[in-house]
């Protein structure tokens, strides 16, 4: 279920073997690189635990696409964190300011399109891609630069209150990482009181 929601958004999921460590994001329509398009990889895999088994997220990376739309990552570690894992996959997450993700996506193919819906459609769209980024509430340092990316593309287009509830949620995200969790829940439920749509 989890896996599906991100292939919703903007991911692909592909088996740890099939994972490639260089990968190229292409305008579908043009054939041209995308260049700075933020690439958040998410490997997951399955624990035994002593009753039943259980999905964990256990390494995330974030890297960016060069002039020429290429991305690197790091090698799979083949005992991540000691843990004795199965069904590894790993998922991509794909960001850039005015565009999608197209579909159907390849481990050698994965293009992108201008997007063409409205505001509240796009807001709606940051909204999601930031929600799964998170590695089950779990963020780090490395997911900043794209935090900030959503909530500057999403504070520039949003025009009343319920605009503004994803701006300030996607601002909570940001202050998680440099403030902590409490303090971040904190702030963001003293500015949803100001908010007028939102009881």
């Amino acid at each position: 279920m989890h896996v599906l929601s991100l292939l919703i958004v903007s991911s692909t999921v592909f088996a740890m073997g099939d994972m490639p460590e260089i990968g190229r994001i292409t305008d579908k329509a043009t054939g041209n690189p995308i260049a700075n398009a933020f690439v958040v990889a998410k490997r997951k895999g399955m624990i035994s635990m002593l009753v039943d088994s259980q999905t964990i997220c256990y390494h995330r990376e974030v890297t960016t696409t060069d002039k020429n739309g290429y991305f690197h990552l790091r090698a799979e570690d083949t005992n991540p964190k000691g843990f004795s894992l199965s069904r590894r996959v790993i998922s991509y997450i794909i960001y850039k300011k005015g565009y999608e993700t197209s579909y159907p996506l390849t481990k050698d193919k994965i293009s992108m399109v201008l997007f063409t819906g409205g505001k509240r459609d796009r807001l709606a769209y940051l909204s999601r891609i930031g929600d799964a980024i998170r590695c089950y509430d779990q963020d780090d340092i490395s997911t900043l630069p794209v935090y900030e990316a959503l909530y500057n593309e999403a504070a520039t287009i949003a025009e009343d209150d319920e605009d503004r509830f994803i701006v300030i949620t996607l601002l909570r995200y940001i202050e998680a990482i440099k403030l902590g969790e409490r303090v971040s829940w904190d702030n963001w439920e003293k500015r949803k009181k100001k908010l007028q749509c939102i009881s």
